[in-house]
């Protein structure tokens, strides 16, 4: 008779790959945290178009490295919430359609009225969704991560979203420094009348 190893024990077992999927979080979560800090101190210290570019495009790598780890999260069998999984589907989808919808209608609005100069515009964007808040491209990536931790019923993939939001706020008071210091009191006039991330009263979320 030939012994046979445990289950946790053989190849492609779920412990295994409970690990590797750990261990890729992780990693990723590592990774993200490095670029993040670098994004901020090239915003925070170097105000030339050149360091602009270059940290506008590190600043959207992190963010879909941040993102697998999200989705990393939402696959792993730990710390999920016991709920259905159709309940939990089901409201993933009315957020992540929310999200998606809110960060592609502030992009196109960014795109087209920002009067762009390589990947910095020159025009302070008041319109569309920037009426109602002054940074619904984070607020609507930050939405379509919650999507996909709610879909994962992960508290790892959660605590992911929550980190992503420290990072992008900190990240916008640092566009908002950026912003005045370029449109002065055209950009105080918007910051007054318009919050930070929408909230359903205008000036709650100020930051």
């Amino acid at each position: 008779m030939s012994a046979r190893l445990p289950a946790d024990r053989r190849n492609g077992s779920p412990l295994v790959a409970s690990v590797g999927s750990m261990v890729a979080l992780l990693g990723g979560l590592v990774v993200f945290a490095l670029m993040a800090v670098i994004v901020l101190n090239m915003l925070a210290g170097d105000e030339s178009p050149d360091a602009s570019v270059g940290a506008g495009l590190l600043l959207w790598a992190a963010c879909l490295v941040h993102a697998d780890t999200v989705l990393d999260a939402a696959y792993l069998d730990v710390a999920r919430v016991p709920v259905p999984r159709g309940l939990a589907l089901g409201l993933a989808v009315v957020v992540g359609v929310g999200g998606f919808t809110l960060f592609g209608w502030a992009t196109r609005t960014l795109v087209r009225d920002g009067q762009f100069d390589g990947l910095r515009a020159e025009r302070l964007v008041r319109t569309g969704p920037y009426a109602l808040m002054r940074h619904p491209q984070h607020a609507g990536w930050a939405t379509m991560l919650l999507a996909v931790a709610i879909a994962g019923r992960s508290l790892v993939g959660l605590a992911l979203v929550g980190v992503f939001v420290l990072f992008v706020g900190r990240l916008a008071r640092i566009e908002d420094r950026d912003l005045r210091a370029r449109f002065g009191s055209e950009f105080d006039g918007w910051r007054a009348a318009t919050p930070a991330v929408f909230t359903g009263r205008r000036r709650i979320a100020s930051a």
